[in-house]
């Protein structure tokens, strides 16, 4: 089995079937850091966050997006907030327009009562990777703020990027 058949069984909900692929995986040298990463993530799906945590903080990978993001997600879940931002910002770090991270980042700091920079983050991510979750959840930061204009123009971005609207104009 190899990693991409493993990450295969993550992605489809085989959740068992990966660890014990990912695990055999993590075993090898040259596919231990991808074998880890894959097992953290599917340890995080079954809900064994302290044991994902675990394996994620003792794996050297300090240049993996990857590592960080699945960090912050835990971290963030597990109400750990300083550090699920500060693995956020190590992700962006590594990969400026990292969609998850960006939104995590964004909602994290709405939950820390810094709508300002919350409004920053998101305004980002929405320019950066246009999607219509990036500008629904910018709309609501907006709105929540009072910039009654700033989040109609947030939905329109968000009506913009719909499937829907490249169908009506054809």
């Amino acid at each position: 089995v190899s990693t991409s058949d493993a990450r295969e069984m993550v992605l489809t909900g085989s959740y068992r079937e990966a660890i014990d692929a990912f695990e055999a995986l993590a075993k090898e040298p040259k596919t231990k850091v991808p074998a880890t990463l894959g097992l953290a993530e599917a340890k995080m799906r079954l809900g064994d966050y302290t044991e994902a945590i675990s394996l994620l903080e003792s794996l050297e990978a300090p240049k993996s997006a990857r590592r960080h993001f699945l960090l912050a997600q835990l971290y963030l879940i597990t109400g750990r907030y300083d550090d699920a931002d500060t693995q956020a910002r190590e992700t962006l770090s590594l990969e400026e327009n990292h969609a998850g991270a960006r939104l995590l980042r964004g909602r994290l700091l709405e939950m820390l009562g810094k709508p300002d920079e919350a409004i920053k983050s998101m305004v980002k991510l929405a320019t950066s990777t246009p999607s219509v979750e990036a500008y629904l959840a910018l709309s609501r930061l907006q709105e929540l703020n009072g910039n009654a204009a700033d989040a109609d123009a947030a939905r329109s971005g968000a009506i913009g990027c719909s499937p829907m609207a490249s169908r009506s104009t054809s």
